[in-house]
């Protein structure tokens, strides 16, 4: 941040995608949708010290949630709980118990997008109070994170038989669920999502975002920065004009299964090529111990195409 600053680049916002605190050993977040307070006990100073300076805080959210150990669940409420006990996630055909997405030792239920009650708490508990209430979020990512099951129960579906058309929904309804939220909070002036996934309502709704985990410049099957141009190019034909892609700023010796090192070239020709989007972002990468926020020719490029 104070090298970009020294640099004049305009720093619009900041996604804080640990809100929710770190999952141990999972070197993920949390998936409990309620700020925590242990790893950010100054959170207020920190937004304000963020607004001050005129960037806005953005967070990260998807309709899973986390079954929280027994000993950590003291001073933190626990979500999934409240969801279980009131019958909001999508449910296992057989056992009629909640669809797990965790493991054995670490479950983790979907809310189900199809029950209007469940999406009616999610909209107020999570979006409204957690987010743009007690975390002052003006913007975020709204991902759907996996592939909704075809053989689950839903509310909509109690008998099954209808499973590939809620799935293919299941996106554009979570999308509905934060535009929605945003709407009945009175925030349609000052705050805004954008998602992952969706379907052929969904550029109605929000900005879309492709994979930020591309690994080289040029492969057209593998996610490449072909890929992301085509994609871009192809969703605006078919009504997704709002499409962009974040600049990964992670250098990883190995992504995925290409064996290409991101390069400082390829870095740089993605951010020109995302400078000519609706939304210019970069991302930090994941599991990443080294980022291109350590080279200061990089960060000269993100000055300039942040201009």
């Amino acid at each position: 941040h104070k090298a970009l600053r020294e640099r004049g680049c305009p720093i619009s916002g900041v996604v804080i995608s640990d809100w929710t605190g770190i999952k141990p050993k999972a070197n993920r977040m949390w998936y409990n949708w309620v700020l925590e307070r242990e790893l950010y006990p100054n959170w207020k100073h920190l937004v304000d010290d963020l607004e001050n300076a005129s960037i806005n805080v953005g967070l990260y959210v998807n309709p899973c949630i986390d079954e929280i150990p027994p000993h950590l669940r003291s001073g933190r409420r626990y979500i999934f709980g409240e969801a279980e006990d009131n019958g909001y996630f999508i449910k296992d055909p057989t056992t009629k118990q909640v669809y797990n997405f965790g493991t054995e030792s670490a479950h983790c239920g979907v809310v189900d997008m199809t029950n209007q009650d469940a999406v009616n708490w999610f909209k107020e508990t999570i979006i409204q109070n957690e987010m743009l209430g007690r975390a002052g979020a003006s913007f975020w990512m709204a991902d759907t994170n996996f592939d909704a099951p075809i053989g689950a129960k839903y509310k909509c579906d109690p008998d099954g038989g209808r499973g590939l058309s809620v799935v293919n929904r299941f996106p554009q309804d979570f999308a509905k669920v934060n535009r929605d939220a945003i709407r009945d909070a009175g925030r349609e002036g000052d705050s805004f999502f954008f998602a992952s996934s969706g379907f052929s309502e969904t550029a109605q709704l929000v900005a879309t975002s492709l994979s930020d985990r591309v690994s080289n410049l040029h492969a057209k099957n593998d996610g490449g920065m072909m890929a992301a141009l085509n994609g871009i190019i192809n969703g605006g034909v078919s009504g997704f004009a709002l499409g962009h892609c974040a600049v990964s700023m992670a250098v990883p010796e190995k992504l995925g299964k290409g064996i290409s090192t991101r390069s400082r070239d390829m870095i740089c020709r993605w951010l020109e090529m995302m400078a000519f989007t609706s939304l210019f972002r970069t991302h930090d990468g994941e599991g990443v111990g080294i980022t291109a926020y350590e080279d200061g020719f990089v960060l000269d490029q993100l000055t300039r195409w942040s201009k």
